[in-house]
Parts: structure tokens; C-alpha cells; sequence
């Protein structure tokens, strides 16, 4: 019998992925929980529903600020630097983390990224080995989250 290792997943924070890509979200999802972190992940699928989010408008009206937001450039309702200027105009979020994950080569999405107040911009990964390394940084970075351990 085959015996699978016990990893030691452990809360640590929420983390808010706007995604519209399905495969993308649930590999995300595989890849922090192979690398130990049981996070609070909710993924929203639609550019107009994350701004809702970042302005706290209606459902979101009383959401608390989560630890970080991942953000895809390429949404379907709203382009994903709007969300991140939007998140970044509003105040509630002045101490969450924001990331964009985007499949986007061009130097220029980068820099407007980080322009528009992005902590770190990251490159979709090519392969597994890759997403881990991410879902790593991750991890080290939702240890010194509120939450996280």
C-alpha cells in the first residue's frame, strides 16, 4: 500500500484570486495546498463582480480587507489594472497585499502594474515546478499576515 505524505497545512489569511480562467484557479488552489497553505480562497470570475469587490459595493459591502488580492490582467467585464487602481484608490485595502498574474510578456503591463500601486507582478508559470515556487512566496508571505502563522 502506497502511503501518501502528511503535509502540515495550517491556516494562513485570505487570499481573494480574480481569475476567469478555471484551470488556472483550481491549479492556484492545488499549488498552495501542495506547498502547505490552507488558505481562505475565494475566486471571483468576472472583472464587474471584482470591482464591486474593491469598491465594497453591495455584497461586499461589510468584507473585511482580505490578506491579498491576485489579480489576472485579462477579465471579462473589466480589465484587470482597473481593479487593481480601484483596490489600490480604497482605503480599506491600504494594508492588503496586490499581486498581478498575468500570462502578459509586455514590459509595459509590468510597469503600469506597479505604477497603479501592485506589490509584485508575476509571470504565470510555464509548468508545476514553477506555480510551486509561487504558491512558496505565498507562503512565506501569509506568515506575516494577520492571520497566518
Amino acid at each position: 500500500m502506497e502511503r501518501f505524505p502528511i503535509i502540515d497545512v495550517r491556516p494562513c489569511g485570505r487570499i481573494v484570486l480574480i481569475e476567469d480562467n478555471p484551470a488556472d484557479a483550481t491549479l492556484f488552489r492545488w499549488a498552495l495546498r501542495d506547498r502547505g497553505v490552507y488558505e481562505d480562497l475565494e475566486v471571483f470570475d468576472d472583472g464587474s463582480v471584482a470591482m464591486a469587490f474593491a469598491r465594497q459595493e453591495g455584497l461586499f459591502r461589510n468584507d473585511p480587507p482580505p490578506d491579498v488580492v491576485v489579480v489576472d490582467l485579462a477579465l471579462p467585464g473589466y480589465d484587470g489594472m482597473e481593479v487593481v487602481e480601484s483596490i489600490r484608490a480604497n482605503l480599506l485595502f491600504s494594508r492588503t497585499e496586490v499581486w498581478v498574474y498575468s500570462a502578459s510578456l509586455d514590459p509595459g503591463d509590468r510597469s503600469r502594474a506597479l505604477e497603479l500601486g501592485a506589490d509584485s507582478y508575476i509571470q504565470k508559470p510555464k509548468d508545476l515546478d514553477e506555480l510551486r515556487t509561487i504558491a512558496a512566496r505565498f507562503r512565506d508571505l501569509m506568515k506575516g499576515a494577520p492571520g497566518g502563522h
